[in-house]
């Protein structure tokens, strides 16, 4: 209600007037897409060596829409931020609360949802903008996507390594996303024509590393191009990107999957539907993650959480 009276006060359509209005506050309701008109931010925050710190944010469009869900305005009162693609946001805040006893909590770190992969750049930006750590957890097919490879996502990914590992990885990504390999290697594994149509279709289709294992692909080949990508993910990890070798929806355990996730159109999905079910199973059934969970995607939170 206050919010709202104040932005009454600031568009005054009665008198044709506007006013400004100065709010300092630790509630992310004041900071709404739908009735901030023109809003000017500033991240306040102490700094033990520098003192009082300060960052300027105007939410522009592209800003606007990350905040849709009003939760994930958390961001600009955290010390560090977890990016998540959707409602795997909620496994993390369960994972936090039963494995890793409230510690993103205690140390006010906030877990928000893209609602999709094309906004990760924007979600990046706006962290830096405000300078907050952020971590980001991606599925699969974000890899072979090619946003990162976009100059935007390239000019962060520099930011965090050193030269020559740079330009390493932006190889091996050429190499995974464009099929751009050098002749040697054309030579070495005898990558014909028809090879390179099988891995277009493998990177326009693929949801999973496993998807690779496709027929008439050499054996060598296979492995050598597995390693290939998982040399990226782990390179990744070092510029805070976590990717997974799957879906979201990969990483449950055969025996709950078919309970948990959601049938649609798309196959099996992990919705808010499945959040319920698999709150059920952790907190009122008390099981524990790894009966639920793949042992490869319990690895993976552990890095990120001791790494956050």
């Amino acid at each position: 209600m206050i919010n709202k009276k104040i932005n009454h006060f600031i568009n005054d359509n009665e008198n044709n007037v506007e006013h400004q209005v100065i709010l300092t506050s630790h509630n992310p309701v004041f900071i709404k897409d739908e009735n901030v008109h023109n809003p000017r931010i500033f991240r306040v925050w102490k700094d033990k060596e520098n003192g009082t710190q300060a960052r300027y944010v105007e939410i522009n469009e592209d800003f606007k829409n990350l905040f849709i869900r009003e939760e994930n305005t958390e961001l600009f009162f955290a010390k560090k931020v977890i990016i998540t693609e959707g409602f795997d946001k909620y496994i993390l805040k369960f994972y936090d609360s039963l494995e890793n006893n409230s510690q993103l909590d205690e140390r006010n770190i906030s877990i928000v949802s893209a609602e999709g992969k094309n906004d990760f750049i924007n979600f990046i930006k706006i962290c830096e903008k405000i300078g907050i750590d952020f971590f980001i957890l991606a599925d699969f097919d974000y890899l072979l996507r090619g946003d990162l490879l976009k100059n935007e996502m390239k000019d962060y990914i520099k930011k965090h390594l050193k030269e020559n590992e740079f330009r390493q990885l932006i190889k091996k990504l050429e190499i995974i996303i464009n099929q751009s390999f050098p002749e040697e290697l054309k030579a070495k594994y005898n990558i014909t024509d028809s090879v390179l149509e099988k891995l277009k279709y493998f990177k326009d289709n693929a949801k999973q590393l496993s998807h690779l294992d496709m027929k008439k692909l050499p054996e060598e080949f296979i492995k050598n191009f597995k390693n290939l990508i998982l040399s990226v993910i782990e390179d990744l990890r070092k510029t805070n990107f976590f990717i997974l070798t799957g879906e979201i929806e990969n990483t449950f355990r055969d025996e709950y999957r078919n309970d948990i996730l959601k049938e649609t159109n798309e196959g099996k999905k992990f919705t808010f539907g499945s959040v319920i079910k698999l709150r059920k199973y952790l907190i009122e059934d008390n099981k524990n993650f790894s009966d639920i969970f793949e042992e490869e995607f319990l690895n993976i939170l552990n890095e990120l959480f001791k790494k956050v």
